[in-house]
């Protein structure tokens, strides 16, 4: 018994040391030290381990061996629940089906890609410029006239040509008179991950097929780069109607992002101000390129660094395994699941900065805005995958998720008088199985159904 206490402690002592490594292996080896701020938490860990470790050698072998009964029966358990999900998860789906799932990183793509059209670049999404220091100015759009890689959650790389703005458009909506719709947002407005013409802007023009519709919407958006977006190009556009998409997944913790930066601020305090940003697109693709260039050489070099350090290559038929094997022994869906039942940390920091009058602050300027131009405007909520991550199929309920944030959200736009599409309560919990409108219910954007559905219920409600 003796013996097996000591193996006990030196089996522990083993593994924490194992996993002290490990951490050291990804943030300086892999990431550079560029992430230490994200590893800091698993090194502590992993040094709380070794100390907890090192005093098990010390106490009372019976009360060791029920503690380790106690922790691998709790282990056992949180894998079995790990286990459910991966049943009924999207990698499980694509595996014992015969869906082609592109392996490649947008690394990878974009290196094929390139030897046979050199006008094929990386989407980069302005959160980059953010914390961006000595900032002379602030990019709203992507690279102008270039096949844009996107993103891939259904199997495949979207892929859209980029207008002269570096918007998700045909180039030639700028040169109308005038515009019917114009559509402001985040990623789901900017098309993610599909291709045209299943994005919302994509099937608004396949239903009112006499509309010239304009898309302004950008990946990562928050509520103050869709106004200074606004500000900055609802003026070439002549537009009737002007819809803002609000996701409740993300859009209230970008704006606590949003804060900090000095150029958006701007457009808040001085009703005046403009970046001219249609006039400096050339300055605008120099900047973005550069961006790109260098988050293309770091993901290389971390391509590199691995290849190093094991000195073998994978097969692409296998990454796909190992990605759904690493997301199991991480406990990829019990901590998600944890995270979206005890998010009180986005709700503490929403509070504590007092986020919400600032959102209606911007609502209202946004709002006064298109009017002052002769648009109508609109507000469109956008739910977000947790909210029907426990949807029971034979109640058509969904679970509580967020609906204090929902109903604030909903009041103020309410107090604005301002006329609300709900994707949620019109869409997504009607329908028979709202899972089934993300790529294969799994926690992403919305797949090519979603997106038709959408802008079903747009086109109805606008038209009336």
């Amino acid at each position: 018994m003796k013996t097996l206490s000591k193996l006990i402690s030196i089996l522990f002592l083993g593994i924490s040391i194992i996993f002290l490594l490990y951490t050291l292996y990804r943030s300086e080896l892999i990431h550079q030290e560029t992430r230490f701020d994200y590893y800091l938490k698993y090194y502590l860990f992993g040094i709380f381990l070794i100390i907890l470790s090192i005093i098990s050698f010390f106490i009372d072998k019976e009360m060791k061996i029920d503690t380790c009964i106690i922790l691998f029966s709790s282990m056992l358990g949180l894998y079995v629940v790990e286990g459910y999900f991966f049943l009924n998860s999207a990698h499980y789906q694509v595996l014992k089906s015969d869906i082609k799932f592109d392996v490649r990183t947008k690394l990878e793509i974009y290196q094929d890609l390139k030897k046979n059209d050199t006008n094929m670049v990386i989407s980069v999404s302005p959160d980059h410029y953010l914390n961006e220091k000595k900032q002379s100015i602030f990019p709203l759009s992507g690279i102008s006239k270039k096949k844009t890689i996107f993103c891939n959650e259904n199997g495949y790389y979207s892929i859209y040509q980029s207008d002269r703005y570096g918007f998700n458009n045909p180039d030639n909506v700028w040169d109308k008179k005038k515009n019917d719709f114009l559509l402001l947002g985040d990623s789901f407005v900017n098309g993610a991950c599909v291709n045209e013409p299943d994005t919302i802007s994509g099937n608004l023009r396949k239903l009112i097929q006499s509309a010239n519709i304009i898309n302004i919407g950008y990946s990562g958006n928050g509520p103050y780069r869709e106004y200074a977006t606004l500000r900055e190009y609802l003026p070439l556009t002549n537009s009737k109607k002007v819809l803002w998409f609000y996701f409740e997944g993300n859009d209230l913790t970008d704006l606590i992002e949003e804060l900090n930066n000095n150029i958006l601020l701007k457009y808040l305090e001085d009703r005046n101000f403009n970046q001219n940003l249609k006039l400096r697109q050339d300055e605008l693709d120099i900047k973005i390129y550069a961006k790109m260039q260098k988050n293309f050489k770091k993901a290389l070099e971390e391509e590199n660094s691995k290849k190093r350090i094991f000195n073998f290559h994978i097969p692409k038929s296998l990454e796909l395994n190992i990605l759904i094997f690493q997301n199991f022994y991480k406990l990829y869906n019990v901590r998600r699941l944890l995270r979206d039942t005890f998010s009180f940390k986005s709700e503490v920091k929403i509070n504590s900065q007092n986020i919400n009058p600032k959102f209606k602050k911007i609502l209202k300027l946004a709002k006064e805005f298109a009017e002052r131009g002769g648009s109508s405007f609109y507000f469109i909520y956008l739910p977000e995958f947790a909210r029907y991550s426990s949807f029971d199929k034979g109640r058509n309920k969904s679970n509580k998720f967020n609906n204090f944030r929902y109903k604030t959200i909903i009041q103020i736009v309410n107090d604005l008088e301002i006329p609300i599409i709900d994707i949620h309560k019109e869409v997504f919990i009607t329908h028979k199985d709202p899972l089934s409108l993300f790529p294969f219910r799994s926690p992403h954007h919305y797949n090519e159904l979603a997106y038709k559905l959408i802008s079903e219920l747009i086109s109805k409600k606008i038209m009336e």
